[in-house]
């Protein structure tokens, strides 16, 4: 009687392996009164890197613009590599398409609000009196509402 391997679920590691990040119409956007509208993309894909080796790429675009007007473009490449063994073949693609992916979700979110936070599009909960002295201040709330799902607040 041959003995089952046990099923092994590894992250051996996560990294950030694209980032992009564009403000093409800077700085005028910051003088913008209109909230942008902002449209988030995912996409996943897994290949195979060696024996049991998997890695798992999370891509999450996330666009901000009004009308013809960009404010910022986002795109991360989250990805980690994961070990995967003992387990049957048909579940590797399940694994690999929904379990890896929520791993990477979490940091590839993080990655996402830094950069809209280095880019000058401020995640942090609004202090309503400074805002108010800007004109971006009427959609400064609304865009922080619109991202919270990829935000640390």
């Amino acid at each position: 009687m041959s003995e089952q391997q046990a099923p092994v679920f590894n992250i051996e590691k996560l990294y950030v392996k694209d980032l992009s990040l564009e403000v093409p119409n800077a700085p005028y956007v910051f003088m913008e009164q209109e909230a942008p509208n902002i449209e988030v993309q995912l996409q996943n894909n897994g290949t195979s890197v060696g024996d049991g080796m998997y890695e798992v790429a999370l891509t999450v675009t996330v666009t901000a613009k009004n009308g013809d007007k960009g404010y910022f473009l986002v795109e991360v490449v989250q990805a980690g590599i994961f070990r995967i063994e003992g387990v049957p073949a048909e579940s590797i693609e399940p694994i690999m398409a929904i379990a890896c992916p929520n791993i990477l979700f979490p940091y590839a979110r993080e990655t996402v609000s830094d950069a809209v936070n280095r880019a000058g599009f401020s995640n942090a909960k609004p202090n309503r009196s400074r805002l108010a002295k800007y004109p971006f201040s009427n959609w400064a709330v609304p865009l922080c509402s619109a991202l919270l799902p990829f935000l640390w607040l």
